[in-house]
């Protein structure tokens, strides 16, 4: 099972960067989503507002951090390994202007429950991240992030 879930992250993660850029790509091109943006003071955390961001949030220590990180902690669920289920979760979350993660949740299922479950239950389990700025100041930015789940084939 270790071997599986190694294998599977180190193509994840790098599926992740490009996600990562592609939201910071969107807030400037007229193809911006509902749900992405920047939270503005004024507003409630929990509701991103259209607008461009100038520094997306990081995970502490970067992108090599973050897929240390999920190599480590993903643990691919036994039934599905058994069964040979493989899918890939992409899930949001908004990183809040104290760098917490919140409104986690699953933006597109890999088809099972469980690789769902997993996948939202490492990204809860990550640490603080450092929170986007925009204009100078700390601002909450809704993210996502693919979590692929395949198994080793020998």
């Amino acid at each position: 099972m270790k071997n599986s879930k190694i294998s599977i992250l180190a193509g994840a993660i790098i599926m992740a960067m490009s996600m990562l850029h592609t939201t910071e790509c969107k807030a400037h091109g007229t193809d911006y989503k509902q749900d992405s943006g920047i939270i503005s003071q004024a507003e409630a955390e929990d509701k991103p507002m259209l607008g461009p961001v100038d520094k997306l949030p990081e995970f502490p220590g970067g992108m090599q951090a973050m897929m240390t990180f999920l190599r480590k902690e993903i643990k691919y669920p036994k039934q599905c390994a058994q069964q040979g289920i493989e899918g890939r979760s992409i899930i949001t979350f908004v990183v809040n202007k104290k760098g917490k993660l919140t409104k986690i949740k699953v933006m597109k299922s890999a088809g099972h429950k469980l690789l769902d479950k997993e996948a939202i239950r490492a990204i809860k389990a990550m640490p603080k991240w450092i929170p986007g700025e925009h204009e100078g100041k700390t601002v909450s930015v809704r993210m996502t992030l693919p979590v692929s789940f395949k198994l080793n084939k020998k």
